[in-house]
């Protein structure tokens, strides 16, 4: 179908079978006369004709060249573009951003896997988060949960937080696991102030829609991670708007407003 709509070029899952059988779909719409040879091969001139107005093999940055670039200007414009995407979705109790005392202690709860998903190799950087709040306050407390935590892990993140005076929570994809999803109501009925950082995927305010204080950065990186917590500690502000709305909470384009000492910062 999306050949027969005009697209040029089609991206297939990473498993072969899947490739496979995309092959023998376009080989059967060809026979068929589902799909015209003339589209195949107009497609395919198209795609020929941009590799050839941006790629070549005659003009490839030499090694030097490299040393040459302002790193640091490239530097600003990544932290612009994350300021610009990360989402403050819900702010009820302005808990962000943060007025912890020096005293008061912030439990960190992050959810401890290999990979993104089967097609990435980069693992989630769990500790970073952790490090750059630690950058800017003492008494920090973490624990990092297995994929499927047990009901006896549980009991002791439960136990743990309970001296916390505001817990943070990454989820990833908490929408789409019951367990994930079952901790963040324990914590956001526990009374305390929590903070659910989404980093992963916007839909996960859908699995606890109680909670009340909603951070999204989209990825689970370092520098999205990064991101979040300068907006957390009201070093930079949470420009980003949701791109797609939650059915029945918020609708596309949706953002927070955060506030210091009156001042709105967005």
């Amino acid at each position: 179908m999306a050949l027969q709509a005009g697209t040029d070029l089609v991206l297939v899952s990473h498993l072969y079978s899947r490739q496979l059988d995309s092959l023998k779909a376009i080989a059967a719409a060809l026979e068929t006369g589902t799909l015209g040879l003339e589209t195949v091969r107009l497609a395919a001139e198209r795609v020929v004709e941009l590799k050839k107005r941006y790629l070549s093999w005659d003009n490839l940055p030499a090694p030097t060249a490299l040393t040459a670039l302002d790193w640091e200007s490239h530097q600003r414009l990544s932290d612009r573009a994350y300021a610009l995407s990360t989402t403050l979705v819900r702010n009820e109790d302005a808990l962000i951003p943060l007025r912890v005392k020096p005293e008061e202690r912030i439990f960190v709860l992050t959810q401890q896997k290999n990979t993104l998903s089967k097609v990435e190799d980069r693992h989630f950087p769990h500790e970073f988060l952790v490090e750059c709040i630690r950058q800017r306050h003492e008494y920090v407390q973490t624990i990092f949960t297995s994929a499927r935590p047990a009901a006896q892990e549980y009991s002791e993140i439960l136990a743990a937080s309970s001296s916390a005076d505001t817990i943070i929570m990454a989820t990833v994809n908490a929408h789409l696991d019951l367990r994930q999803a079952e901790l963040m109501q324990c914590l956001a009925q526990s009374g305390r102030r929590v903070i659910g950082l989404a980093v992963r995927n916007p839909y996960d305010l859908l699995a606890f829609p109680q909670l009340r204080t909603y951070l999204v950065t989209y990825e689970y990186t370092r520098p999205a991670l990064a991101a979040a917590v300068r907006v957390l500690f009201g070093e930079t502000q949470a420009q980003g708007c949701l791109p797609v709305s939650l059915p029945g909470l918020y609708s596309l384009d949706h953002h927070e407003c955060a506030t210091v000492q009156g001042r709105q910062l967005n």
